[in-house]
């Protein structure tokens, strides 16, 4: 379902104020994001966490809402402590990844 401007950014605005995880579909990228939003600057502007719900670093967080394709909102919020220690659990696995380079 493809949804107009006003439905995106009041999705948008949900993930904003109460930290919802949302599924985000953005234009020249196969793989969508999986984040929540931290900012919506003068309306045209999305600031996305810079890390993705699972702790995977997002390469851009910052887009034109005109980039967003399609845009899917979950109850879940991204402030979950399950989602917080799988975040903190992939954090030191990369951590122990970088110390056993040789």
């Amino acid at each position: 379902m493809i949804k107009n401007y006003d439905q995106i950014f009041s999705d948008l605005f949900k993930s904003e104020s109460r930290g919802n995880v949302i599924c985000v579909k953005v234009k020249g990228n196969d793989k969508p994001l999986l984040t929540s939003v931290k900012e919506v600057k003068s309306n045209r502007i999305i600031v996305f966490n810079p890390v993705s719900v699972y702790g995977a670093l997002l390469e851009e967080n910052v887009y034109h809402i005109e980039d967003i394709e399609t845009l899917k909102v979950y109850s879940a919020l991204y402030s979950d402590p399950v989602y917080v220690r799988i975040r903190e659990l992939k954090h030191n696995i990369d951590e122990i990844k970088r110390s056993m380079r040789w």
